[in-house]
């Protein structure tokens, strides 16, 4: 295996001792690409999934023959890419998708109500790993004077994502 610009020689004898000798140069050695694909087992249910391969290949290639960058998965398997660069070197990776798991929902409490001026905190009912409120906080928990509709994103270990909302009114 060359690793670095080097000259290597052969010689080689017949049966009757003739000797017949090449040396071939190697100029110029590319590093092959790099590729990671997330290590993930678990597929949402209802949600389709797309893996990245990455950016800056010249070529991609799946195992179901596809040719993007990216792939879409929406059922259990293995999933594997190979990728070359512009030297034509080439690296692949794999990921083997096992369970499908439920996406978060109904996990927020009951629509509320709440005397003017009363400040209410609003968590959801289980802890997840990820937290986007339609206020913009990313706590696992907020506090609200106002009334409306307060909106939770979620995604959980799975890395399965889910909505839910409550309603605040006030009396």
């Amino acid at each position: 295996e060359a690793t670095q610009a080097i000259e290597y020689s052969v010689s080689a004898a017949n049966a009757w001792g003739c000797i017949s000798k090449d040396t071939i140069l190697i100029s110029d050695v590319y590093p092959a690409p790099v590729i990671t694909l997330p290590k993930k087992t678990t597929l949402c249910l209802n949600q389709d999934d797309t893996i990245y391969a990455g950016s800056g290949f010249s070529s991609y290639l799946w195992q179901d023959g596809s040719t993007g960058s990216s792939i879409v998965i929406q059922t259990p398997g293995k999933y594997k890419v190979t990728v070359s660069n512009m030297h034509g070197c080439i690296a692949f990776d794999s990921l083997t998708i096992t369970k499908i798991a439920q996406a978060p929902a109904g996990f927020l409490p009951a629509d509320t109500t709440i005397c003017a001026l009363d400040q209410f905190t609003i968590q959801p009912l289980k802890l997840f790993s990820e937290y986007l409120w339609s206020t913009g906080a990313s706590a696992n928990s907020i506090s609200v004077q106002t009334p409306g509709i307060y909106r939770l994103r979620v995604r959980d270990n799975d890395q399965c994502v889910g909505q839910d909302s409550i309603n605040i009114i006030t009396k």
